[in-house]
């Protein structure tokens, strides 16, 4: 992809995500691709995205591609990899864009010491000067030096929908019908729902089991 990055998109990605770090930077360079793929998601273009990382680069998709959580054309599988996937409906085009092993820097070298809580102040001063620095390396590459882009064969996810709605027997809360869950003849939000899992059945004990205690 030629040309300049037009900085009314990093704007727009910094405004929605609060600030410019390297993750979202990383992340507008994917939603470049994305947008050249699949276009930008709305009324007339449906899209549904798919991140297998939960990094500040899924902010620059959401404000950027305009696939978000809130409408529910974005699924997040936190499996900490540097790679999205996108369905586009009219056409069933999908394009996986997944980051190159080569993008990566000492950079991070000295994030991992930092965010560890080994590193020395001096490197925790450096490590602040040089992540400006990493921002303006990441977003100076052209978007294929950081990602392979692949179309791949693939039905897009099944995303949530708000269908009608219920009560948890157990906390009282109204729950999303189709989140409920079904234990014992009652029906459940997820977390009432693990947490009688995790109590398991009780049983009383026996008369005879209590002789001579």
């Amino acid at each position: 992809m030629s040309g300049t990055l037009d900085q009314a998109i990093i704007d727009r990605a910094v405004a929605y995500h609060g600030s410019l770090c390297p993750g979202l930077a990383v992340g507008i360079q994917a939603a470049r691709l994305a947008l050249r793929e699949v276009g930008r998601a709305g009324e007339d273009n449906r899209v549904v995205a798919v991140a297998e990382t939960d990094i500040c680069a899924v902010d620059a998709i959401q404000s950027l591609v305009g696939t978000t959580m809130g409408n529910r054309n974005l699924v997040i599988h936190d499996w900490g990899k540097n790679a999205f996937t996108f369905f586009r409906a009219s056409d069933g085009k999908a394009v996986r864009i997944a980051g190159r092993p080569a993008w990566a820097s000492d950079y991070q070298t000295l994030r991992m010491r930092v965010h560890s809580g080994r590193a020395a102040p001096e490197e925790v001063a450096r490590f602040r000067q040089a992540n400006a620095a990493e921002v303006e390396r990441i977003l100076a590459m052209a978007p294929e030096e950081l990602y392979e882009v692949q179309e791949v064969d693939a039905a897009p996810p099944a995303t949530s929908k708000v269908d009608g709605w219920t009560t948890c027997a157990a906390c009282g809360e109204v729950v999303m019908e189709t989140r409920a869950r079904a234990r014992r003849g009652q029906t459940l939000c997820v977390p009432c729902f693990e947490q009688a899992l995790a109590a398991g059945p009780r049983h009383r004990r026996r008369p005879e089991a209590m002789a001579g205690v």
